[in-house]
């Protein structure tokens, strides 16, 4: 028998010989999947920050809002550059070709959004927390969840 994955659900064997196959279902039990959470598209930062708002009024704690964009960029940061991988050695090929073709980072963007709703909300659940009244809460200000 093989030693039990992480989860405590022993694995099987794979018929090839290879590594040994989790149970089907073990992932869930890992403590990162165990938080509930509201997600909801905005369309603009205004609504976002207003739902935000009433969710932390309402006793939603770790209300986060962030921007959707194309590609991770910091502007002025040096990892995140489109630069040969001899200079950072930080960004893999596919990621490089990414940036270099955004209008962002060339510098010729007007800012443009990504989609018709780019701004993510996230509101993470406590036990005892209704999904429900967080996502009326949502709508009110014109979010998609």
């Amino acid at each position: 028998m093989t030693p039990p994955d992480r989860s405590g659900n022993p694995a099987r064997e794979d018929p090839s010989g290879g590594a040994p196959v989790p149970r089907p279902g073990a992932l869930r039990r890992e403590p990162h999947f165990q938080q509930a959470a509201v997600l909801a598209s905005f369309r603009d930062p205004d609504g976002a920050q207003r739902a935000a708002e009433a969710l932390k009024a309402a006793g939603y704690r770790n209300v986060q809002i962030d921007r959707l964009q194309p590609v991770r960029e910091e502007r002025g940061n040096q990892w995140d550059q489109p630069v040969p991988d001899t200079l950072t050695g930080a960004m893999d090929r596919d990621r490089r070709a990414l940036a270099a073709m955004s209008p962002t980072v060339s510098g010729w963007s007007d800012d443009e959004l990504v989609g018709d709703m780019p701004y993510l909300l996230t509101v993470p659940l406590e036990p005892g927390q209704s999904r429900d009244e967080a996502a009326a809460i949502v709508r009110q200000h014109g979010g998609r969840v």
